[in-house]
């Protein structure tokens, strides 16, 4: 017989069962308005592009560095 570590066994798999959270997820549909998807893409670009540009920086840095 495997002891049983989670204290809290029942509590835990209430919370996190993953057949309801599927059920859940098929059940509820996304209900998008109309500026949704363009104020996400907005807003993917706003997040994304500092970061890719600070990394685009970094390798143009080191091909100057072994190129010159």
């Amino acid at each position: 017989m495997k002891p049983d570590f989670i204290v809290f066994k029942k509590k835990v798999h209430r919370v996190v069962d993953p057949e309801k959270s599927e059920q859940r997820r098929k059940e509820e549909p996304l209900d998008l308005e109309k500026g949704d998807l363009k104020a996400m893409m907005i807003a993917a670009f706003l997040t994304f592009l500092p970061a890719l540009l600070v990394i685009l920086a970094i390798l143009a840095l080191l091909i100057f560095v072994v190129f010159r």
